[in-house]
C-alpha cells in the first residue's frame, strides 16, 4: 500500500511541475502581448510605396537583448577585430524568427557571414535563449542618408 501512495505521490510531483512549467509559458506569452512594439520606419521611404513585408516590427526591448550579444561577441574577440567588423553593424529589426542587422558595404556582409554570423547566432541565443536567423542587408551612401538599405529599394 505505501508502495503505491509512494509512486502516487510521485505522478502527482510530476503532474504539478508540468502545470508549473505551463504556468511560467503563459505568463510568458502574456508579458509579450502585453510589450510595446513600433515598426522601424528606417526601412520605409517617404517618397516610396514599399510592401508591408518590408516594415520591420520589433520589440522594444529587443534592442537590449541585441546589445548584450554584442557584448558577448566584444569578450569573444580581439580589440581590432571587434572594431573592425562588428562595431559598425546596425540592428535594424526582428520579428519572432529572425533579424534584421545592416553592414556598411558588401564586402563586409561577406566576412561577417563567413566568419562571424555563427558567433551572432550564438551569442543572440545564448541572451534570448531563442535560435534567431540573421539578415544581412547592405547599406549604401544614399540609403545611410535616407535611414534605407539598398536591398529594401528593390
Amino acid at each position: 500500500m505505501e508502495k503505491i501512495l509512494d509512486e502516487i505521490l510521485m505522478e502527482i510531483r510530476g503532474i504539478k511541475e508540468t502545470v508549473d512549467s505551463i504556468d511560467e509559458r503563459l505568463k510568458k506569452l502574456e508579458t509579450v502581448k502585453s510589450k510595446e512594439y513600433y515598426i522601424d520606419k528606417r526601412l520605409v521611404p517617404s517618397n516610396d510605396k514599399i510592401k508591408p513585408d518590408f516594415y520591420r516590427i520589433y520589440d522594444s526591448e529587443f534592442k537590449d537583448v541585441w546589445n548584450k550579444a554584442i557584448e558577448l561577441i566584444k569578450a569573444e574577440l580581439t580589440e581590432v577585430s571587434f572594431n573592425t567588423w562588428i562595431k559598425n553593424i546596425k540592428f535594424l529589426g526582428n520579428n519572432q524568427d529572425d533579424i534584421t542587422i545592416s553592414v556598411p558595404n558588401d564586402f563586409s556582409k561577406g566576412l561577417i557571414e563567413a566568419r562571424y554570423l555563427k558567433l551572432i547566432q550564438a551569442s543572440l541565443e545564448a541572451i534570448a535563449g531563442k535560435i534567431y536567423k540573421v539578415k544581412i542587408l547592405v547599406d549604401d551612401i544614399d540609403g545611410l542618408q535616407e535611414g534605407l538599405c539598398k536591398e529594401c529599394r528593390r
